[in-house]
């Protein structure tokens, strides 16, 4: 028996108001579990404080906006209006608080304050456009949804740019491929991108699609609390990168490696030599989570000087050097005790991360360390 038609729309409503009152609450609690969140009082951890109030901020506003949503009910005439009104702050809001993870520098409140205002003009011209011009509306409407979506675009580009700087210089700092460890970056991103592409389709497919869009934007606000309150304890192997000398050296290297086309006398190479050796005997190479800056303080090297040594005289960097140092010393492991996992020997070598290991042991020796191991094995 066919349902009739009124009876769809009243099942409709009834599903579309539940959702709408279901996700309010929700992120609402999430936003207030942020806002309650406990942050140690530290200098480099100043723009995350700042970047929970925005994270607080854009989940009020998504709550209120899903709880108007309930109020008025489904397919009402404003209700992608109000998509199109809210999307381009949240996609602010939510971009910004991915950005304090990996360039909060570019964080800034005048620079929020300034695109929020910028934004509310905007929304202020569409709106007054409905009331007043009703006959050019559609049109307006059309190129404000065609805004958004450059919007989308840009903020991929500022994101893009900033992660292969975190990625490098997180890798440049420890001498590891770091990628691996700060992916879910990304991924909060790509929920935030996924989120807002679902925005810009529901402003054209009806009502409807706001439902579909519903459980995306809460997997993205939960994924951002629970790795907000992940970070607030564990952040020290990003913020240590970001908020080192060592990122000033390291962004500056290559004009500073211009102007000093002199060789290293021969005096002073002698004397690098000697400290890395002596580091070397004590087996420093296979510590762990141990940065460029830690290694140069031991040492007793300026971060210039080491670059210089490792380039001129080495043909190498420093992360390459060290990794073929704990590659040796695996492969002495994997010889003289055979039955050690691959696993194990990665860990004792230095490695964070296996998968790291095996990619650094096949490209250095070409052949898996399983394989490897297994040579050894049947040498016994």
């Amino acid at each position: 028996m066919l349902i009739p038609e009124n009876r769809k729309k009243e099942r409709m409503e009834e599903i579309y108001r539940n959702l709408m009152l279901l996700a309010s609450g929700i992120i609402a609690a999430l936003s207030i579990t942020i806002v309650a969140l406990r942050i140690p009082k530290r200098p480099e951890l100043e723009k995350f404080r700042n970047a929970r109030t925005i994270f607080a901020v854009a989940g009020f506003l998504l709550a209120t906006l899903n709880f108007l949503c309930f109020i008025v009910g489904y397919a009402h005439p404003y209700d992608k209006m109000a998509i199109l009104a809210t999307a381009p702050y949240e996609a602010l809001l939510m971009t910004c608080t991915v950005l304090v993870f990996i360039n909060p520098e570019r964080v800034t409140k005048t620079c929020v304050v300034r695109e929020s205002l910028f934004i509310t003009a905007l929304v202020s011209i569409m709106y007054l456009t409905h009331w007043k011009f009703p006959d050019i509306f559609p049109y307006v409407y059309v190129t404000f949804g065609i805004a958004f979506l450059v919007q989308i675009i840009s903020y991929t580009t500022i994101f893009v740019k900033s992660y292969k700087r975190v990625v490098k210089l997180t890798s440049e700092y420890y001498a590891e491929d770091y990628a691996p460890r700060i992916i879910w970056v990304l991924w909060m991103f790509v929920l935030v991108l996924i989120s807002a592409l679902a925005c810009f389709i529901c402003l054209f497919v009806g009502s409807w699609g706001y439902c579909v869009l519903v459980p995306i934007y809460l997997c993205t606000y939960n994924l951002f609390a629970v790795r907000m309150t992940i970070y607030a304890t564990d952040n020290s192997y990003i913020t240590s990168a970001l908020h080192s000398q060592f990122q000033t050296a390291v962004e500056g290297s290559g004009e500073t490696e211009l102007k000093q086309q002199s060789d290293i006398p021969e005096e002073t190479a002698e004397e690098v030599k000697e400290k890395l050796s002596q580091w070397i005997s004590k087996k420093k190479f296979m510590e762990k989570d141990v940065s460029y800056t830690d290694v140069l303080f031991e040492i007793g090297i300026e971060v210039s000087l080491l670059r210089r040594y490792m380039k001129d005289i080495l043909g190498t960097d420093f992360r390459t050097w060290r990794n073929g140092l704990r590659l040796e010393e695996a492969c002495r492991m994997f010889t003289e005790n055979p039955c050690m996992s691959i696993e194990q020997v990665s860990d004792k070598v230095g490695y964070n991360d296996s998968s790291n290991f095996h990619k650094d042991f096949k490209k250095c020796y070409g052949m898996s360390a399983s394989a490897f191991k297994k040579i050894k094995q049947k040498a016994q």
